[in-house]
């Protein structure tokens, strides 16, 4: 996980520059959360993403629909030209509602997705790049984050 953190990090240092706005959902245990509204506050974001907790259950499917909520209200909110979801996962799901039907819908909704495979070669490889195809998302390696991901998928 702190490789996440480090590479979500890198992401937030790139939009700043931009005046990207950055939103973050965590999803553990039973729930999804807004743990950061969209907002161009690098400090804000560093600090939130510090306090965010980890481990134990993947509700995959109260993330998707929390994503496809928000997106929703910043289209109704804001003109904003280009949106991106970036969703950092190993594909898994244990808990809560499919994620499926979230992931045709947060698909429809456009605006480029793209799947970060947090999973290891023994876990998760598969379920991101499935996760991927069902969004319609471009799925690339933890490692790319790095690199700039302004590309259409």
């Amino acid at each position: 996980m702190s490789t996440v953190k480090g590479a979500i990090l890198g992401l937030l240092q790139q939009a700043y520059p931009r005046r990207d706005r950055v939103g973050l959902i965590a999803f553990r245990q039973e729930r999804a959360d807004l743990v950061l509204p969209p907002t161009n506050s690098p400090d804000l974001a560093h600090k939130q993403l510090r306090q965010l907790p980890t481990g134990g259950r993947t509700p995959l499917g109260a993330g998707l629909e929390l994503a496809e909520r928000v997106l929703e209200r910043c289209r109704r909110q804001e003109d904003w030209t280009e949106q991106r979801v970036i969703l950092v996962t190993d594909g898994g799901h244990n808990v809560g509602v499919s994620p499926f039907p979230a992931a045709r819908r947060l698909a429809r909704l456009g605006g480029g997705i793209i799947v970060v495979n947090s999973g290891s070669k023994y876990v998760g490889m598969e379920a991101a790049q499935r996760l991927a195809a069902l969004l319609n998302a471009r799925c690339i390696p933890l490692e790319a984050l790095s690199a700039p991901l302004r590309t259409a998928p």
